[in-house]
């Protein structure tokens, strides 16, 4: 119900897309009728992984579910881009490695973090954009705790460095 209302909603008022910011869907194999609901409008449907979103699948499975490019992507409309950062990783053992089954519940210090290749896109994605950038993500950029972003300073400094060239 919530859904059909969201998407009755983008409809009314003409939406260009509509983003959702994560755990879309708790278990998306297992509740397909919610992914191909989301499919029925013609208002372009773009996800960010959030850490639920994978609880019971793998990453890969979860993207193709979602119909999505890659796990971090951007996208041009209407003069703005549109960058979709994947902050669902944890380190270990300076490793990053991705949220899949839950795993992600041992490693709280660590959790939402930006591996290191996903913040060198993110930089040549803004220097190379014609238009503004919009960043979203499911863990949050601006908070340092709960739910932020654990190298939220680096990606911080991405965006003041291009901003200051600008």
């Amino acid at each position: 119900k919530r859904l059909a209302d969201i998407m009755q909603r983008a409809d009314q008022v003409k939406a260009d897309c509509i983003i959702s910011l994560g755990d879309f869907c708790h278990c998306p194999p297992k509740f397909p009728e919610i992914i191909e609901d989301s499919k029925k409008t013609k208002i372009p449907f773009m996800h960010i992984l959030g850490n639920h979103d994978t609880d019971n699948a793998p990453v890969k499975n979860v993207i193709k579910l979602y119909d999505m490019p890659d796990e971090y992507y951007f996208f041009d409309m209407n003069n703005f881009r549109f960058i979709m950062l994947n902050s669902n990783y944890y380190v270990d053992s300076g490793k990053y490695i991705p949220f899949e089954y839950g795993n992600y519940f041992k490693f709280p210090k660590t959790r939402e973090t930006i591996p290191p290749e996903q913040l060198l896109w993110l930089e040549e994605s803004i220097k190379d954009s014609p238009y503004p950038c919009l960043l979203f993500s499911h863990g949050s950029i601006e908070r340092e705790s709960d739910g932020g972003i654990c190298n939220r300073d680096e990606v911080l400094k991405i965006i003041r460095a291009v901003n200051k060239k600008e």
